[in-house]
């Protein structure tokens, strides 16, 4: 039978793209309880799971996918069945999705979502290729609504959050509803070393006119430190 998974080699694929979604009901840990039980209930073999934190299912870069895939394209491999919690979890880009999906069929390999049922049949092809369109669709509109938020709140003077540049610090701004938001400040001590480097690069140092690399030297031999590390020629564009 086409869905009896009985002694089935089953690989857990589990996968956030937010630290939010870590904290939230898409946890890994919850994503790998769920797909467990499932192999339990279903009285399949558990080969290995593959985890990837803070990836995005847009594309395909991502180790643990990748080194997955890697081991079920093997002749004779351990892997029969690739589960996941949902198909969101493996691709939110169907083109990519159909892509794989066909590759692994081609080693017997199939990709089975806990809480989407299909079988095997024309219809039930569809059905998964409409799903993954819109879960294509539902990315694209996501990241539409939050660069659209993202840039209404820069616009009001408000961090959207990461590191602040160097040389200044984020501090939490109470609104009377609603979540607090963030805004950036000057942090006094980090802020005097970007006004020296300004100094020093346009006016010259100690030896004269300096270049980056010369710069970053002697912020070094001074001791001076960027978020505990050492000062390099890239620093200047990255901070």
């Amino acid at each position: 039978m086409a869905n009896d998974f009985s002694g089935k080699r089953v690989a857990i694929y589990a996968r956030v793209s937010t630290k939010r979604q870590a904290e939230n009901d898409l946890s890994v840990p919850d994503q790998i309880a769920h797909a467990e039980r499932w192999i339990a209930d279903q009285g399949a073999v558990l080969v290995k799971s593959f985890v990837d934190g803070g990836a995005s299912a847009t594309n395909d870069n991502r180790p643990e996918f990748q080194k997955m895939i890697a081991e079920a394209k093997v002749d004779d491999g351990q892997i029969d069945v690739i589960l996941v919690h949902s198909i969101s979890r493996l691709f939110r880009n169907a083109l990519h999705f159909m892509q794989y999906k066909a590759q692994l069929a081609r080693h017997r390999v199939r990709i089975v979502s806990i809480t989407q049922s299909f079988g095997d049949d024309p219809a039930s092809e569809l059905a998964v290729g409409m799903l993954a369109l819109f879960d294509e669709y539902h990315s694209a509109e996501n990241s539409k609504h939050v660069r659209r938020t993202m840039l209404a709140n820069a616009a009001k003077g408000f961090w959207n959050g990461q590191t602040p540049p160097f040389g200044f610090k984020s501090v939490t701004v109470p609104q009377p509803k609603g979540k607090d938001r963030k805004k950036l400040e000057h942090d006094p001590e980090p802020a005097e070393v970007v006004r020296y480097i300004f100094k020093t690069y346009l006016e010259g140092g100690p030896t004269g006119p300096l270049g980056i690399s010369a710069l970053a030297e002697l912020l070094n031999e001074r001791g001076t430190r960027i978020r505990g590390k050492r000062f390099h020629t890239l620093t200047f564009t990255r901070s």
